[in-house]
């Protein structure tokens, strides 16, 4: 998933593009399950206002790439970016996120697992323990960090295969299984 350049700072290719007149409004992104890509997994690229939110991204970065060294989830030259309740795992020894100058991002109650990345007093440094990612099963299993232990701040009513999310008991990623 990219958001790439809401700034419009690109040159036009046609005579109905949008040049130097930023977008300014929110950007929400929540519920994906992005997993075993070559690039990121969720990328914003010099956007601003852009709410990251009960995602789960697991082993992408997969590219043998010199250029591309880190970010399962990152806002890159971008402000007030926000990734909240995300799970997110990376076994390749790539770092989780881009540590980017972008100083008004926020980043919180989300799960790292497989490096130390730029993290939020509530996020979790650890195992996500999710049930068989090899198979597609990309749920929080029993004694996984992301079970009812999200912030309902910003979360979706319904997770990514439409369940409800009950109030109070949010679970950290795409996935709900906490009632």
């Amino acid at each position: 998933i990219i958001v790439d350049d809401a700034l419009h700072t690109q040159d036009a290719l046609g005579q109905n593009d949008v040049i130097g007149v930023p977008y300014t409004g929110r950007t929400y992104i929540a519920n994906n399950i992005v997993h075993d890509n070559g690039g990121r997994g969720i990328h914003i690229y010099r956007s601003d206002h852009v709410d990251v939110v009960n995602n789960t991204t697991f082993d992408n970065m997969l590219s043998t790439s010199e250029f591309l060294k880190a970010g399962e989830m990152d806002g890159f030259d971008s402000h007030d970016v926000q990734f909240l309740n995300n799970v997110s795992v990376n076994h390749s020894g790539k770092d989780l996120t881009i540590d980017a100058p972008n100083e008004t991002s926020r980043f919180d109650f989300n799960v790292w697992e497989g490096s130390t990345p730029r993290h939020g007093p509530n996020d979790v440094l650890g195992a996500a323990h999710l049930a068989d990612p090899a198979n597609g099963n990309f749920a929080p299993q029993p004694g996984s960090p992301a079970l009812g232990s999200g912030t309902a701040t910003l979360a979706p009513a319904d997770d990514f295969s439409g369940k409800p999310r009950p109030a109070g008991r949010i679970d950290r990623g795409a996935i709900q299984v906490t009632q």
